[in-house]
């Protein structure tokens, strides 16, 4: 029976380290373990040493005082009194330990750290607070896109706050949602993947080969980043997709196939499979890297998994199995790529030849 201190980094968006959340940890033979965040933080640079060290002695105090009421209720859903004071960051904190690795989950906490001048009761949320939180998003420094997934993912908490039995409705659905704007995707073709494989990699060869393996297999750059040779078998990946917070499972082209055995073979490998990548640097990298072929487009690593839809499209993949390859969760998501290919089609139809043609 006991009550401990867990500590969480807090990321950006670009990977940057921001703070250190604290939880309390409770744990009690029987029954569930539990985690509640306390909203206390800690960041690390010297000029906040002396605001940390006061944050520790606070939580210390209500670490001892946490660990009386627990031996008192003997009794962890009672301890943290979840049912009748459950708060909104405490709530997020517990679905994002529950899907780790979701960074939009982790983008929209910090996003509420900054906007809640206090903490809410899940209860007291109301379509008044919710209009006030929408608004906020759309005057913010996001873009509409980005705004908008902030949002929805509040509704997917709220949501599932309604089927846990912890709220009795959502709000959300009685205010308008944010609608999307319209953006360029942009995808590289074959001739300019192949110019790009063709490159000498030099200093940038690991960026090189993660980039082309994203091209053949629709990885995201965190997916790329973080892959385990463990999470390959059989010339197939099954992994942790770290956005959607669910299992993927494909099978790798043969090119990819040959990216993974130009290091030697994968399946007495263990660790990283593209040790050294930095997630923070690689589209920097990557841009350096394909300066020289002068291609006149945005490419960043999500490039290559519009380029990778592209292709398989192109060569007659339905969208229901793109989306299934893509681990889009809603194959409306996927539905951008069908714009994307009547472009392709009418720039085929456009290239045609143009003949003179004698007439009598």
């Amino acid at each position: 029976m006991s009550v401990k201190l867990y500590k969480r980094k807090i990321y950006s968006k670009e990977g940057k380290y921001i703070k250190t959340s604290l939880y309390f940890d409770y744990y009690l033979k029987g029954q569930t373990r539990s985690r509640r965040c306390i909203n206390h933080y800690l960041i690390e640079h010297k000029k906040f040493t002396k605001e940390n060290n006061k944050t520790i002695d606070e939580v210390s105090i209500l670490l001892i005082q946490e660990n009386k009421k627990l031996q008192q209720t003997k009794s962890i859903s009672q301890c943290i009194e979840r049912e009748n004071h459950i708060s909104l960051l405490n709530y997020l904190s517990t679905v994002i330990e529950h899907q780790k690795g979701n960074t939009l989950y982790d983008n929209l906490y910090t996003y509420l750290q900054n906007y809640l001048k206090s903490d809410i009761n899940l209860k007291n949320i109301d379509r008044k607070w919710i209009e006030k939180f929408r608004l906020s998003l759309l005057q913010s420094k996001l873009s509409i896109n980005s705004a908008r997934a902030y949002y929805l993912k509040l509704k997917t908490l709220l949501n599932k706050a309604v089927r846990e039995g912890l709220i009795e409705n959502t709000p959300v659905k009685n205010v308008d949602t944010i609608k999307p704007q319209s953006v360029k995707r942009e995808f590289l073709t074959i001739d300019e993947i192949e110019k790009i494989a063709a490159l000498p990699g030099g200093r940038y060869e690991l960026i090189k080969r993660a980039f082309l393996f994203s091209c053949f297999t629709g990885l995201r750059r965190r997916s790329v980043c973080n892959l385990l040779y463990e999470e390959i078998n059989n010339n197939k990946i099954q992994r942790f997709d770290e956005k959607t917070g669910d299992y993927e499972y494909f099978d790798l082209s043969k090119t990819a196939q040959k990216i993974l055995t130009s290091s030697g073979n994968i399946y007495n490998a263990t660790g990283r499979v593209f040790e050294g990548l930095n997630y923070v640097t690689m589209t920097r990298d990557l841009k350096r890297f394909i300066a020289p072929l002068k291609i006149r487009k945005n490419i960043t690593f999500h490039t290559a998994r519009h380029s990778y839809a592209t292709m398989l499209i192109t060569q007659g993949a339905d969208l229901y199995t793109v989306s299934k390859l893509l681990g889009h969760a809603d194959i409306q998501t996927t539905q951008i790529y069908a714009n994307i290919i009547n472009d392709v089609r009418k720039n085929a139809v456009n290239s045609l030849p143009v003949l003179e043609i004698k007439e009598g």
